[in-house]
């Protein structure tokens, strides 16, 4: 088994009823270079819900030769820390309206995890006194990267009980903020 640190690209395929995915992953630089396509990304096979163009991911999975070339086969995925600049290049894609300026503000202050940065409850305030950022901005892309962390954690949870990505959806609609609890207290 391996672990290939990366940042999500772009889909490929994805079966919503059974939350199977193909997808390319953007490799960390200097890794996987027996694996890459022409397009400087890999393939990754497997149960992964989310579409975030740039989200960084760590997956451990195996390496299979199929017919359609190489391809990552996911056994976990989990988000994680990149580089400042994949960290910038990620809240620009989280489909905001948000300036260059409060971008890189949010990236000088969180740097390499904005995941981690997120637990807290007071990041945004933390932000935007320290680099007098724009408050909505700030707030918009945290509660998208939280949704993201809680979508994420939940797929995962249901997959391990044969869930589905339809039924993570439908909990995630039920029970925005605390979908993953209620799941878990349901076992």
């Amino acid at each position: 088994m391996v672990t290939v640190y990366g940042t999500y690209r772009k889909n490929i395929f994805f079966n919503q009823e059974k939350g199977q995915s193909a997808f390319l992953l953007k490799p960390a630089e200097g890794t996987c270079q027996e694996y890459l396509l022409k397009n400087g990304c890999i393939k990754v096979v497997g149960k992964f819900c989310l579409q975030q163009k740039c989200m960084p991911l760590a997956i451990d999975g195996e390496w299979r030769k199929t017919e359609y070339g190489p391809e990552l086969h996911i056994r976990n995925i989990v988000e994680t820390s990149c580089t400042e600049k994949e960290t910038s290049e990620f809240i620009a894609e989280l489909s905001t309206v948000i300036s260059s300026l409060d971008i890189r503000r949010i990236t000088k202050v969180v740097g390499e995890d904005i995941f981690a940065a997120a637990v807290s409850n007071s990041i945004e305030n933390d932000i935007c006194e320290k680099t007098k950022a724009d408050f909505l901005s700030v707030t918009e892309i945290f509660n998208k990267v939280r949704a993201l962390k809680r979508e994420l954690d939940l797929f995962k949870f249901l997959n391990e009980y044969n869930g589905t990505y339809d039924h993570c959806i439908k909990l995630l609609k039920k029970y925005p903020d605390n979908a993953l609890q209620r799941g878990v207290n349901k076992r």
